[in-house]
C-alpha cells in the first residue's frame, strides 16, 4: 500500500484526509462530526503523494481470527488513524486518516465493523461504526452519554 511506509522504526501515512485502499486508490473525505463526513470519488494515489507524510503512533488494537484492527495517533496535530490489516497476509485492507478523528480511547474489532471511540468532543468522545467490507460508508452514532 503506497500509503504507508513501515520501517523498523518508523510507521507513516500520507497527509490527507482519507480512505486509503490496498488496491492503491484511496476516497477524500470532506466535512467534520457536527455537519456531517462525505467521502469523494475513489482517485489513484498518485496524486496526492506530493503532499508529504505524517509519522503515525498505534496506541491500541483488537483482533480476531480474519483481522487486525490498529488505532493511534499521528504528529500531525490531533490527528488518528484507524487501519484494518489481514492476518494471513499482514497486508492492510485500508486505513483512515482524518484530521478530525483525534485520539483514539477505544478500538473493537466486531463480526461486520470497526468500532472505534475517540476523545473529540470529551469527555464522550465520537463513536465511529466503519464496515470491514466498506469503510466508506463509515458512521457516527451519539456519544453514550447522548443515547439515554
Amino acid at each position: 500500500m503506497k500509503a504507508l511506509r513501515i520501517s523498523e522504526d518508523q510507521f507513516e501515512c500520507l497527509i490527507e484526509d482519507a480512505i486509503f485502499y490496498e488496491d492503491n486508490s484511496y476516497v477524500s473525505i470532506g466535512g467534520d462530526s457536527t455537519d456531517g463526513f462525505f467521502v469523494g470519488i475513489a482517485d489513484s494515489i498518485e496524486k496526492i503523494l506530493k503532499n508529504g507524510w505524517s509519522e503515525i503512533y498505534p496506541v491500541m488494537e483488537d483482533k480476531n481470527k480474519e483481522f487486525v484492527v490498529i488505532a493511534g495517533e499521528t504528529d500531525w496535530g490531533g490527528t488518528g488513524f484507524v487501519a484494518l490489516r489481514v492476518k494471513k497476509t499482514g497486508l492492510f485492507k485500508w486505513i483512515i486518516h482524518l484530521s478530525t478523528m483525534n485520539n483514539p480511547t477505544y478500538v473493537s474489532l466486531e463480526k461486520e465493523n470497526v468500532r472505534l471511540t475517540t476523545d473529540l468532543n470529551y469527555p464522550y468522545g465520537l463513536d465511529f461504526v466503519i464496515p470491514i467490507d466498506s469503510p466508506e460508508n463509515f458512521r457516527i452514532e451519539k456519544p453514550a452519554a447522548n443515547k439515554i
